[in-house]
C-alpha cells in the first residue's frame, strides 16, 4: 500500500524492503486447494477422517511444495505451519467433528435478525459472489438440498468473517490499539523486556514503525499543509498549489521531502520543525497583542481621566458659585434686617464664642421677632404673640382653649423649622435635649413617673397590671411634647402635654397651666380630670437599663457641637429658605469663625460622587 500511493502520486522513493506474507494467506485461503478449503471437503464426506484430512495436506502441500508447510513424520495426525513468529505443529485429530459443529436452526436464525448490522451481515454474506442467501435459484431444489447448501461449516464462516473484515479495512482508515502482557506471571510492578519485545515483533508493530520511519510518515493535501503552515513563507499570496508549498518548504530549510501531485510528502521528524517556527511567529503575534492592546487602554485611560477632570472642574466652578450666591444674600438680608425699626445687632466679637440673641423689637413683624433666654442653660428663644396686659394678666395660671390652641401652633412652626419634622424620633430627641433635659432631669436623674421615648404600645403594657390610677409620662410620637398615660378602670387613657411660649405645661383640653412637669403631676393627683372621674395616684416606675439614657442626655455645650448640630438639622430638612426669619441669619446659632461642611470639603474628600445631589442651602459667610 506504500509504495502504490507512491507511485499514484508520482514520487521517487527507496524500495522499501518487508516481509510479504501473501504465500502464507494463500496456504490457508486459497480456493480450491487451501487448509480451509480441504477441510470444508473432507467434512462433507461421509467416510472422511482425520488422517485422510493430514494427507491430503501432505500430497497438497508436502514435499516442499509450499514453503509455509512441513510434514511432521513422527506423528500422523499432525503437521507443521511455518508462521511470521515461528514453526507452529498443528493436531488434527477432532478437526472433522469441530468443522462440522454448527450452530442450531434457530440461534442461526436470531443472529441472522439482529439489529447489529455486522452480525447480520456475517451471517447472510456470501462474500464470493457478493449476494446474500436468498431464494434466488432454490425454487428447483429439494428441502435437503436446500439445508444442505445453506449450512456452512467453521471453517467457511470464519473465512467469510475474515474477508468482510478485510474488505471494510481496506475501505476505511482503522487505528489499531494493541493489548500487551507485561509478563506471563500476571504480577504487578513487572516488566518483562524479552516477552514484550517478542509482542511487538509477532504483530507486526517494529516492522510497521521500520516502514513509517524508512518512508514519507506524514502526508498532507495542499490546501492542508499552506492553511497550517502558511504564516512560514514570506509570499502571502492565497494560492494553495504546490509551488506555495514548494515555496514553504525551501525557506524553512528543510530536506527530504517531495511533493506529489495533491499531496506533501515529509519525514517523521519534520513537523516538529515546522512547529518550532510557527511558536515564533505565535509569540511575536502575542507580544504585538499586547503592545496593541496597552496602548488603547492607556488611551481610553487618558480620555475618562480628561473627563473626570474637566467634571470635577465644572463641578468646582458650580459650588463657587453657590457659595457666592449664598454670601451676596445673606449681604441682602443683613442689611434689610438693619433697616428694620428696633435697636441693631451687637458687633461680633469672635473671642466671645456664640454671637447673643437679638432683644425683643417693637415692630410689624411679630412672628419673626424673639425673646432673648441667653445665660440660662436649656432655655431656647420662642417667637411671641403681643397681647393686652389684661390678657396677660387673667392667663397666669388659666386660659382659654382657643388661646392656647393659637400659643401653640405659633410655637410649633417655629420648632418644626429648628428641629425638623415632630413625627420622627430624632427631631423629638433633639427638642428634648435642647429645651427640655433641665426641667426633668433633677441632679443627673429623671422622675420615676418619666419613661423617655417609649411608645404608646409599650406604655399600655407597663400599665397593664398596674393598679387604678398608675400613672407615667413619656415623649410623644407625633408631636413637641408629652402625653400622659395612666391606668383607668377599662383600658389605658392617654393625654397630650404641650409647652407653651411662656414655658409653662398645659394638658391638652385642660384650661390649668403649670409652671413644671412636677407641679401638673402633683395637681392632677389632688384634683379630676375634666373628663374622667379619678386621681393619678402612684406613679409607674421606670427601669433605665431597659432605655437610651445616653440618646435623652445633651451632648457638651461647645461651638463644635453647636455647628454640628445645627448641619445635622440642616441636612433632615428640605433644602429651602423660604420660611426661615430674617433674624436667623443675622443671629445664626454658631459663630462666624466656625468650620461649616458645604460641599467643597465633601468633594475634597471624596464623599462626593455622581448620585450625590447637590442642596442649593443659603449659608451664611465665615471668615478664616
Amino acid at each position: 500500500m506504500e509504495m502504490a500511493e507512491y507511485e499514484s502520486e508520482g514520487i521517487m522513493a527507496e524500495t522499501l524492503t518487508f516481509t510479504d506474507n501473501q504465500s502464507f494467506l494463500e496456504l490457508f485461503m486459497a480456493k480450491p486447494v487451501g487448509i480451509l478449503s480441504l477441510l470444508d471437503d473432507e467434512s462433507r464426506l461421509p467416510k472422511a477422517t482425520d488422517q485422510t484430512f493430514v494427507e491430503k495436506l501432505n500430497y497438497h502441500f508436502g514435499s516442499n511444495k509450499h514453503e509455509c508447510y512441513s510434514i511432521n513424520r513422527n506423528n500422523k495426525y499432525s503437521f507443521t505451519i511455518h508462521h511470521y513468529a515461528g514453526k507452529v505443529s498443528y493436531c488434527a485429530l477432532g478437526f472433522l467433528e469441530k468443522n462440522r459443529d454448527t450452530l442450531s436452526d434457530s440461534v442461526v436464525d436470531m443472529f441472522k435478525h439482529s439489529r447489529d448490522d455486522l452480525i447480520r451481515l456475517l451471517f447472510h454474506g456470501n462474500p464470493s459472489d457478493g449476494t446474500t442467501n436468498s431464494n434466488k435459484g432454490l425454487q428447483h431444489r429439494t428441502a435437503a438440498e436446500k439445508d444442505a447448501r445453506n449450512r456452512l461449516t467453521v471453517g467457511a464462516q470464519y473465512r467469510n468473517s475474515l474477508q468482510i473484515l478485510m474488505d471494510r479495512m481496506c475501505a476505511s482508515h482503522p487505528v489499531f490499539m494493541r493489548c500487551l502482557k507485561p509478563n506471563q506471571q500476571k504480577q504487578a510492578h513487572l516488566f518483562d523486556d524479552a516477552f514484550v519485545r517478542a509482542q511487538l515483533r509477532y504483530c507486526g508493530m517494529l516492522e510497521t514503525t521500520r516502514i513509517r520511519k524508512e518512508g514519507y510518515s506524514v502526508r498532507l493535501s495542499f490546501d492542508e499543509f499552506v492553511q497550517k503552515y502558511g504564516l512560514l513563507s514570506k509570499n502571502h499570496s492565497s494560492d494553495l498549489s504546490s509551488i506555495k508549498c514548494r515555496h514553504i518548504l525551501e525557506e524553512t530549510n528543510l530536506t527530504n521531502w517531495q511533493l506529489g501531485k495533491t499531496k506533501v510528502f515529509l519525514k517523521y521528524y519534520h513537523p516538529e520543525h515546522l512547529e518550532k517556527l510557527m511558536n515564533k511567529y505565535r509569540q511575536a503575534a502575542l507580544l504585538i497583542q499586547r503592545i496593541f492592546r496597552g496602548h488603547i487602554a492607556r488611551k481610553q485611560f487618558k480620555k475618562l481621566k480628561t473627563i473626570f477632570i474637566t467634571s470635577k472642574n465644572e463641578v468646582n466652578q458650580f459650588c463657587t458659585h453657590i457659595e457666592n450666591l449664598n454670601s451676596q444674600l445673606v449681604r441682602t438680608l443683613t442689611q434689610l434686617n438693619d433697616k428694620l425699626p428696633g435697636k441693631t445687632v451687637p458687633a461680633i466679637n469672635p473671642e466671645d464664642g456664640l454671637r447673643p440673641r437679638p432683644p425683643a423689637r417693637e415692630s410689624s413683624l411679630n412672628s419673626s421677632s424673639h425673646v432673648s433666654n441667653t445665660g440660662t442653660p436649656g432655655k431656647y428663644s420662642l417667637p411671641t404673640t403681643k397681647v393686652s396686659s389684661s390678657t396677660t394678666t387673667n392667663s397666669t395660671n388659666t386660659l382659654t382653649s382657643n388661646q392656647l390652641m393659637v400659643d401653640y401652633d405659633s410655637l410649633l412652626s417655629y420648632l418644626t423649622l429648628k428641629y425638623g419634622s415632630p413625627g420622627e424620633r430624632e427631631s423629638c430627641l433633639r427638642w428634648f435635649r435642647d429645651t427640655q433635659y433641665p426641667y426633668v432631669c433633677q441632679k443627673g436623674t429623671f422622675p420615676s413617673w418619666f419613661h423617655g421615648n417609649i411608645t404608646r404600645h409599650r406604655g399600655e403594657e407597663l400599665l397593664a397590671k398596674q393598679s387604678i390610677g398608675c400613672f407615667l409620662v413619656r415623649l410623644s410620637e407625633s408631636r413637641f411634647g408629652f402625653s400622659l398615660s395612666f391606668r383607668a378602670e377599662d383600658r389605658c387613657r392617654h393625654y397630650m402635654i404641650n409647652q407653651l411660649k411662656n414655658l409653662k405645661y398645659n394638658v391638652i383640653g385642660e384650661a390649668k397651666v403649670h409652671k413644671s412637669l412636677d407641679e401638673l403631676i402633683e395637681y392632677y393627683r389632688t384634683h379630676e380630670l375634666s373628663n374622667w372621674n379619678g386621681r393619678l395616684t402612684e406613679p409607674c416606675k421606670a427601669d433605665w437599663s431597659q432605655y437610651d439614657h445616653e440618646s435623652l442626655t445633651p451632648i457638651q455645650n461647645s461651638v463644635k457641637n453647636q455647628a454640628y448640630h445645627h448641619i445635622k438639622n440642616i441636612s433632615t430638612r428640605p433644602h429651602t429658605t423660604s420660611t426661615l426669619p430674617i433674624s436667623y441669619y443675622a443671629n445664626p446659632p454658631f459663630p462666624y469663625s466656625s468650620k461649616l461642611y458645604t460641599t467643597r470639603p465633601m468633594m475634597m474628600n471624596n464623599s462626593l460622587n455622581n448620585t450625590t445631589k447637590l442642596p442649593i442651602a443659603i449659608v451664611p459667610p465665615f471668615t478664616k
